[in-house]
C-alpha cells in the first residue's frame, strides 16, 4: 500500500513539475499584452502591429458598434495586403450585418438595442507565423440573447 501511495505521489509531483514548465514556455512565447505597435527581434523581418479601432452608433436605428481590429506592417508587400484585407474584410461584414439587422428595429419598442464588440489577441508571432484570435460579442435587438464566439485568422509568415 505504500508502495502505491510514494508511486502516486512522484507521478503527481512529476506532473505539476511538468505543467509548470509548460506555463513558463508558453508565457516565453507570447504575451496577450497589446503595445501600440509589436516589433518582433532584429533577427527576423519588421514586422509591426497596429490597432485600429472604430466607433459608432445610431440612436435612431438603435446599434452601436465597438471595434478593434490590428492592421500589420511590414510583410512582404503582396502578403501584407492579403492579410489586411481579409482583416478589413471580415470587420466590415460583421459590422454591415449588425447595421441590416438593426433597420428593423423599432427603438419606441423598449427592446434593448443591437450592439457588436469585437477585439482581438495576438496569439502567436514570430518568423513563421502570426495568429489572432478575434472575440466577437454581438447583440441583435429583439433576439432571445447575446452570442458570443472567436474568430481566428492564421498566417504562414515563412512561406
Amino acid at each position: 500500500m505504500k508502495k502505491v501511495i510514494f508511486f502516486l505521489l512522484v507521478i503527481l509531483v512529476g506532473f505539476g513539475a511538468y505543467w509548470l514548465y509548460i506555463q513558463k514556455v508558453n508565457q516565453n512565447d507570447s504575451s496577450n499584452k497589446k503595445p501600440d505597435a509589436l516589433v518582433i527581434s532584429a533577427a527576423e523581418p519588421k514586422l509591426k502591429i497596429f490597432d485600429i479601432h472604430n466607433k459608432e452608433g445610431n440612436d435612431s436605428l438603435g446599434y452601436t458598434i465597438d471595434v478593434t481590429y490590428p492592421k500589420i506592417s511590414g510583410l512582404p508587400i503582396s502578403m501584407e495586403a492579403v492579410a489586411n484585407q481579409l482583416i478589413q474584410d471580415f470587420i466590415t461584414t460583421k459590422t454591415e450585418q449588425l447595421k441590416q439587422n438593426a433597420v428593423n428595429f423599432n427603438p419606441e419598442s423598449g427592446l434593448s438595442p443591437s450592439s457588436l464588440q469585437i477585439d482581438y489577441t495576438l496569439t502567436a508571432l514570430n518568423a513563421k507565423i502570426l495568429s489572432l484570435e478575434f472575440n466577437i460579442y454581438e447583440h441583435v435587438s429583439g433576439a432571445a440573447h447575446p452570442n458570443s464566439y472567436i474568430h481566428t485568422f492564421n498566417y504562414n509568415i515563412k512561406d
